[in-house]
């Protein structure tokens, strides 16, 4: 579903997707310009993308024929996170 929104996996990302999806394993992949939200971007530029293993969340994604999205919240008790490597 990420490559119909434009996103790219690179060969590192392609093997860790096929390892470990669907999984608690966060890709942040290139791409998807002017097909997702910029507002979903990180800092870099990436989209952070998870397939669940969660079964009712994966019916839902499948019935949907779109994928969820969402942000982390800010609290204002801790500032927002920067670059990946500063986070």
């Amino acid at each position: 579903m990420a490559e119909s929104y434009g996103l790219s996996f690179n060969a590192a990302a392609t093997t860790l997707a096929e390892e470990f999806w669907p999984g608690p394993l966060t890709l942040v992949l290139p791409g998807g310009e002017g097909q997702l939200p910029a507002i979903l971007r990180g800092p870099e530029g990436g989209i952070a993308v998870r397939y669940t293993s969660h079964p009712g969340m994966a019916r839902l994604v499948a019935a949907l024929g779109f994928p969820l999205t969402s942000r982390r919240p800010t609290t204002g008790e801790s500032p927002e996170p920067g670059a990946a490597g500063v986070a």
